[in-house]
């Protein structure tokens, strides 16, 4: 067992421990999306078994004050465990549907706490919301050879853009290894390429009027569309497409290749703009849009770092995570991961750390989770569950109902 005597484990030794419980370690039957939702099916499982036995743990205390007796919860809640007078102490019941709705209790409407005959300021314990637990995909090793590849131009979901040691350019598919050669583009006929989704931009700088002159062409040489554009910008989307950004005095005008259809604008100038899910967002030079991840539109930055972006509230509250990979240099961003100088390419999704006293917790995760494997090759997991029972018996008995237990940490959180 990977996290004996340890009060710290990650989400990928859950499963490796979930794989051994049922016999599968060696087996590849499930892929990694399935994993995925497995483990957090598991993990949610055992949390809504936490708050049945009322356990104090992953609660969270927070001060109300609301007005009309109409109070907002806070974004993490999840399920309420208590409404207090903060004065007093005493507990308000929750509304029974035979009630009068002028009673002292309280109800819960869409994301609000109503209250019957209060109007001042309340304390509520409520338990959060499950986090998402992630660990990385497999490390793929590809044809890219820095001997061989002189020159990354750009980069488009998982397919890179390569000018050759012979100044020939072509296309190579990292996930599936396959080649396109684009022998219709000429030596230094471009002063720069930009890979889109089955499209290429060539750009060339025009000094007497500040203007980009670009071509638009299929992967087969055919020209889709030329023109003149002042473009400050040539921003990327996670879905393959390209826009221009135009700057002045009020921000910048954000357009598609047409030079003419405006999309969006950004009252600021930021180092660099991307596009993520047809949103755009000011980022850091070295910014690549790969997503929602988690809820939430994600890029990476050369750095080995994922970015999860706070679109609510203030951008300097955006999640920023380490991607921790066993290589030194300079890295190359794709929809993938981390494409190194030995041609590894690195998954960018982070291994959830999770923090706990007992290790029991651990074990009623791996637990659910083997069951759920064993479950899927219809296989029998009555020795398993026996183990499950056993060890939710053991760890409801360690902990003390009235304490305020130490509560999991995750490190995204």
């Amino acid at each position: 067992m990977e996290y004996v005597n340890s009060n710290i484990t990650t989400a990928s030794k859950l499963i490796r421990r979930a794989k051994q419980i049922a016999d599968v370690a060696n087996s590849d039957f499930l892929n990694y999306e399935e994993l995925t939702d497995y483990l957090n099916a598991s993990w949610k499982n055992v949390y809504q078994t936490i708050i049945q036995y009322n356990l104090n743990v992953f609660t969270v205390e927070a001060n109300l004050v609301g007005s009309g007796g109409v109070y907002k919860l806070p974004f993490d809640c999840y399920q309420i465990k208590s409404v207090k007078n903060p004065y007093t102490g005493i507990e308000i019941p929750r509304k029974a549907d035979s009630a009068s709705m002028y009673g002292s209790h309280y109800e819960i409407v869409n994301d609000n706490l109503i209250l019957g005959n209060t109007c001042g300021p309340v304390t509520i314990t409520y338990w959060r919301k499950p986090y998402f637990l992630t660990f990385p995909n497999a490390t793929v090793p590809t044809t890219y050879s820095k001997a061989e590849d002189a020159e990354i131009l750009d980069v488009c979901k998982d397919a890179i853009l390569i000018k050759g040691v012979e100044d020939n350019y072509y296309i190579k598919s990292l996930l599936t290894d396959s080649k396109l050669d684009l022998s219709f583009i000429e030596p230094n006929e471009y002063e720069k390429i930009y890979l889109g989704n089955n499209f290429i931009v060539g750009v060339n700088s025009q000094p007497s009027t500040e203007e980009l002159y670009y071509e638009i062409k299929d992967f087969y040489g055919n020209l889709v569309f030329y023109g003149n554009e002042k473009a400050d910008y040539v921003i990327k989307s996670d879905d393959g497409l390209i826009y221009f950004g135009i700057y002045d005095e009020d921000g910048v005008n954000i357009i598609e290749l047409d030079g003419t259809t405006a999309i969006d604008h950004i009252s600021s100038k930021p180092d660099n703009i991307i596009c993520i899910d047809n949103e755009f967002y000011p980022v850091e030079k070295g910014a690549m849009p790969i997503g929602i991840f988690d809820c939430r539109p994600a890029y990476t930055t050369p750095d080995k770092k994922l970015h999860l972006i706070n679109e609510q509230f203030d951008r300097s509250k955006d999640i920023v995570e380490f991607v921790s990979i066993p290589t030194m240099g300079k890295l190359i961003c794709t929809n993938y991961g981390f494409l190194d100088f030995s041609g590894k390419l690195y998954s960018n999704v982070p291994d959830t750390q999770l923090s706990f006293p007992n290790n029991i917790f651990f074990d009623c995760i791996s637990y659910d989770l083997a069951i759920r494997f064993l479950c899927k090759m219809n296989a029998d997991s009555s020795g398993v569950e026996n183990l499950n029972r056993n060890a939710w018996n053991q760890l409801t008995a360690s902990i003390d109902q009235n304490a305020d237990f130490p509560r999991i940490k995750l490190v995204r959180r």
